[in-house]
């Protein structure tokens, strides 16, 4: 029986993003397939047991520090990634993986490194004919000034994902208010992008899945009407009823919903991804605006990805035996 140990938490500002990801894929994997473990790694980077091992077998072979773990398993072992933000999904911890010979899931170092630096992907995206990137620059924290900006435009941190630290900035009194929360909230030399704004837009996000043989499953685009605010912001994503999802979408030609499905899977191909990413865009005025790419898109009750897959008809256990069964950790 294939053994899977499903690695969670961590030291990242997506903890919580993070567990429940893996309370929804150990609710869903097939006991009968799968001998399942649980590998919770606290915010101060050590093992610990997590309440959600109250049903499912703590590793066994848990050591502190965290990496004495991989020399521990078998050829036939697979860690499941269910982390996100710094650690899980910046490179950090597929490299130690690769180094270990140890198999995981999704991406290499260097895709996920790559894609969790959004202003260095979004120049290499930036050379498809067929799609625009919004006018960027690249600032650290300490130097945000107004002679960065030209309103409206979007703050948002260079390295972190789930639309953590991401302000939208319509005149001067907000970005002064962003500026003062940044520096509360972030390191000085955290780098922040200063992106155009794009407004009344079509929200979009699309998936696509890669088996082992290089072979592409495409995905319908999913449109995203957030309730709550003016974008698609970590409440809007992670509260229940944040958003109205609507797979396919509704409110793009037809014709444009088949070209984001084709550009998801040639972005995913071109910065390297593997076995399954998700690509967020917008749709204005007859154009495709890029915004950035997922090497682990969430897969909790509220995710994109899942509901993408299910309107093609792989449920979200298919999907999570999909992403095992394809996966190598070759970067």
């Amino acid at each position: 029986m294939q053994k899977v140990y499903i690695m969670y938490g961590g030291p990242s500002s997506e903890h919580d993003v993070s567990v429940n990801t893996a309370r929804n894929v150990v609710k869903n994997l097939d006991r009968e397939k799968y001998d399942i473990y649980m590998l919770y790694l606290n915010k101060e980077m050590y093992y610990s047991i997590d309440p959600l091992t109250d049903s499912y077998r703590f590793c066994p072979i848990c050591t502190n520090p965290f990496s004495e773990v991989f020399n521990s398993l078998g050829a036939e072992s697979l860690i499941f990634i269910a982390m996100h933000g710094e650690f899980g999904e910046d490179g950090e911890l597929q490299e130690i993986l690769e180094e270990h010979n140890v198999r995981f899931t999704g991406s290499g170092s260097g895709a996920s490194r790559l894609c969790m630096n959004k202003y260095e992907s979004s120049k290499i995206v930036a050379g498809f004919d067929s799609l625009v990137v919004p006018e960027m620059k690249l600032v650290l924290a300490k130097d945000l000034s107004m002679d960065d900006v030209e309103f409206p435009c979007v703050l948002k941190p260079n390295r972190l994902g789930s639309s953590v630290g991401l302000y939208f900035v319509k005149n001067h009194e907000e970005f002064e208010t962003a500026r003062r929360t940044i520096s509360k909230e972030f390191s000085l030399n955290t780098e922040f992008i200063v992106q155009k704004a794009i407004q009344d837009n079509v929200e979009l996000s699309c998936g696509v899945l890669e088996s082992v043989d290089e072979e592409f499953t495409l995905l319908p685009p999913i449109e995203i009407k957030p309730k709550k605010s003016d974008f698609f912001d970590y409440d809007s994503k992670y509260t229940e009823d944040g958003a109205n999802e609507i797979v396919p979408p509704i409110s793009i030609p037809e014709e444009i919903s088949s070209d984001i499905s084709r550009l998801a899977r040639d972005i995913h191909r071109k910065l390297g991804c593997k076995v399954y990413s998700r690509s967020d865009f917008l749709y204005k005025d007859g154009k495709i605006y890029y915004l950035e790419t997922n090497t682990l898109p969430g897969l909790t009750a509220t995710s994109l990805l899942p509901k993408e897959c299910e309107y093609i008809g792989v449920t979200y256990s298919n999907l999570l035996d999909y992403i095992i069964e394809n996966s190598k950790g070759v970067s």
